[in-house]
């Protein structure tokens, strides 16, 4: 009977063992996610810096062009301000789908911290209710044992 219940405390301290290789695993890869989310957190937000700084020096080029011109009219200054006012739309549209998909990335990546916390405090309460188990049926077989040493001593 005792040997029975020493085999089923060695496969619970060994799934023990596995589920907390699973975990190490699961936590690597939450890890390893969340690098990834920060690196294209990095890149969008270095796309936004780009973006802005190439509107600037669109914007001092087009200013220059009109500073050297002498001859320019009324229609083809309008056509600038045009060509000018349509890129400022296009920039303007491309950074709210930058800052979109930053917001986007920053509420993912809250959301997979929230879940590594919930499967962390998961795995600390199956191991817990684990250790509880194991410990409970270590004390009935030490009260086993005693009832039989009681035994053979009143033999």
């Amino acid at each position: 009977m005792s040997e029975d219940r020493l085999t089923r405390i060695e496969t619970s301290i060994e799934e023990l063992v596995k589920a907390v290789a699973i975990t190490n695993d699961s936590v690597k890869s939450l890890r390893t996610e969340v690098s990834e989310t920060s690196a294209t957190v990095k890149e969008v937000a270095q796309t936004a810096t780009e973006t802005n700084k190439s509107v600037q020096q669109l914007r001092a080029d087009m200013a220059k062009v009109l500073e050297d011109s002498t001859g320019y009219t009324d229609s083809s200054f309008g056509a600038i301000v045009q060509a000018m006012d349509e890129r400022d739309v296009e920039v303007r549209a491309e950074q709210r789908k930058t800052e979109t998909m930053l917001q986007n990335l920053i509420d993912d990546s809250k959301l997979d911290r929230a879940e590594a916390q919930r499967q962390r405090t998961a795995f600390t309460e199956s191991i817990q209710s684990l250790v509880s188990q194991i410990s409970g049926r270590l004390n009935q077989i030490a009260e086993s044992i005693e009832r039989l040493w009681e035994r053979i001593n009143a033999a």
